[in-house]
């Protein structure tokens, strides 16, 4: 990635992992968006990625902004590394004037509210990019001063994939787990709702499939739990950005998407727009941005978050009746054009740089 547009000149500093296979949603979005940008702007490129090993990446980032030579500065990062910077840039009030600081994630209110992060820092600055209404509302109650705009989540939609014949073929109901395997995440809270009256003794009647890197922490405990269910497997790592077409194929044989997140830092989740792509109904726990993101009736249940009864309730909802489910599908259809790269940023981001 490097210039030769002649746009204007924009610097962006992040976790990208330039040139290399993305390993999480922060830089999923990062290279989505530097990509978005190199086609229209002269970009520069700071690449935060492994920094502690790296200690010229902050010697460059500090080069560029004494030089000054930009015109907008996009810093698209997780909340704390970006709390500390802004910390160190107060006293460059040129340089905070024109940063853009696009957040990654849903901690950052927490992070001011528990008294981690302060809301001064982030004085100064041109904007604060958020993806959803909620966090632009919280962060305004928390005292935040500088300009709040919302952008969604974006991945580049390319047609969508999959078809609601699936809901009238005969067979088990099958249920995707992608993500990160760690208990916040909800990989627990799902078999635990294996074991509730209304799908303990259907068990032969639906199947469950994870995909996702095992968080070493909770490898044992989650191992253990599938060894109980004869329902569940492991399936490995899906990987949604280099192999779309193969990720999409998967997506598709699937009659809805479990996210019954309660994980401290969940923002808006990539994840639920490649289930869209595929036209594939989500049942997600009402927490941060989830009710934002899914439609509860349209694209979706929203449950209570940590709530294990209601989790399997809307899962025998889908075996129950497959028709309505098929009705979600097509509005998943409908609902991931909003969420396109092309449309989204042109309309939204390029007015605030």
């Amino acid at each position: 990635m490097g210039s030769g547009n002649t746009g204007r000149r924009i610097l962006m500093v992040g976790d990208i992992r330039i040139g290399k296979p993305p390993l999480n949603g922060e830089q999923v979005k990062n290279q989505i968006v530097a990509i978005w940008l190199e086609g229209r702007h002269r970009l520069t490129l700071v690449d935060t990625d492994n920094w502690k090993r790296r200690p010229w990446v902050i010697a460059k980032l500090l080069l560029e902004m004494w030089l000054g030579r930009h015109d907008t500065i996009l810093v698209s990062a997780s909340s704390a590394s970006v709390h500390t910077l802004f910390q160190a840039m107060r006293p460059f009030r040129r340089t905070m004037a024109k940063t853009l600081y696009l957040v990654i994630g849903g901690y950052l209110p927490t992070g001011i509210r528990t008294g981690r992060y302060r809301a001064s820092s982030y004085a100064g600055l041109k904007g604060i990019i958020v993806e959803g209404g909620s966090m632009r509302r919280q962060l305004q109650e928390l005292g935040v001063a500088a300009p709040l705009h919302v952008i969604p989540n974006v991945k580049p939609i390319r047609g969508v994939h999959g078809d609601t014949e699936r809901y009238t073929r005969k067979g088990a109901t099958r249920f995707l787990f992608v993500g990160r395997i760690a208990e916040p995440k909800g990989t627990m809270a799902v078999m635990e709702a294996l074991g509730d009256p209304l799908l303990r003794d259907r068990a032969g009647e639906l199947q469950v499939d994870y995909f996702g890197k095992i968080e070493e922490a909770h490898e044992t405990a989650f191992r253990q739990a599938l060894s109980r269910h004869g329902n569940c497997a492991y399936k490995g790592y899906l990987d949604i950005t280099r192999d779309p077409a193969g990720a999409y194929a998967i997506f598709s044989g699937y009659h809805a998407m479990l996210f019954p997140t309660t994980w401290i830092g969940e923002g808006f989740p990539g994840v639920i727009i490649d289930a869209y792509t595929c036209g594939l109904p989500v049942i997600a726990s009402d927490w941060n941005m989830n009710r934002e993101v899914v439609q509860d009736g349209v694209t979706g249940r929203v449950i209570p978050a940590g709530d294990t009864a209601a989790l399997a309730a809307a899962m025998a909802s889908v075996m129950d009746d497959r028709g309505e489910w098929a009705r979600l599908s097509g509005a998943c259809h409908e609902a991931v054009r909003q969420f396109d790269v092309d449309l989204v940023l042109p309309r939204l981001l390029e007015p605030q740089l």
